[in-house]
């Protein structure tokens, strides 16, 4: 019988497809489309806010191509930003030197800027984000009595899919994905294993479910491809 692995996001890592090379079958059911946003407005406030000195902060990689596309010139500013797809991506526009700090998910950054919330006083913050962004930084910022703009440079939405048949895993890269695959695959086998890209993640799967999950030891496509394998190749052992 052949064993599935379904992934719910594109897998833009290349270099971890090829070094698959595992007996497991792998795939992609995309549950979530992600738009930039074409408003006009926003296109003002990203271009308007390219000329300012402010302290930006990303957690998606979607937001940082999405503003930094359209700027015209390399801002000045502080960024704030994600470990992982959201840093490599920022790191295609800008020096690293442009980050002022970085966390694994948006409740490590949110402890990090806790720590250290006197730079984010001295200049304007702006969260570039998506239209279902998690409530964790802008909390974070109303706590601290930090203003705090938002610029929805993105949309999210669902693209709904009904997976049947017998999966021993799925992969998961958002809670917003989280979110619509259970929205629309309510059961879910108890053998099925879910990994997940980060904890945040993974507290998404939790309220859903009582399946075992596998959290990725960083934030990376790599390393949760890299889980999958580790965690099926030692259930092979134990079933020898």
């Amino acid at each position: 019988m052949i064993k599935c692995i379904i992934t719910t996001a594109e897998i833009s890592d290349s270099s971890a497809i090829d070094s698959w090379e595992f007996s497991y079958r792998l795939y992609t059911f995309p549950l979530i489309r992600k738009e930039l946003s074409y408003d006009s407005e926003v296109e003002q406030l990203i271009f308007q806010r390219g000329r300012e000195k402010i302290n930006a902060i990303f957690t998606s990689e979607v937001a940082v191509r999405s503003v930094f596309e359209r700027l015209e010139q390399q801002p000045d500013w502080n960024i704030y930003c994600l470990s992982g797809k959201t840093r490599t991506t920022l790191l295609k526009f800008i020096p690293e030197t442009l980050i002022a700090a970085m966390g694994r998910n948006s409740s490590d950054l949110s402890v990090i800027i806790k720590a250290h919330p006197d730079p984010l006083k001295e200049r304007p913050a702006v969260f570039f984000c998506g239209n279902r962004r998690m409530p964790t930084l802008p909390l974070t910022f109303q706590q601290l009595g930090i203003p705090l703009e938002e610029i929805i440079s993105y949309n999210t939405s669902c693209a709904p899919s009904t997976i049947r048949g017998d999966i021993h895993g799925f992969l998961f890269f958002s809670p917003s994905a989280v979110d619509c695959f259970f929205t629309h695959n309510p059961q879910v086998s108890d053998k099925s294993v879910l990994f997940a890209i980060g904890e945040t993640t993974a507290e998404s799967i939790k309220a859903h479910c009582a399946n075992e999950i596998i959290v990725a030891p960083e934030p990376s496509e790599a390393a949760l491809l890299n889980e999958v394998k580790i965690y099926f190749e030692a259930l092979k052992k134990l079933e020898k």
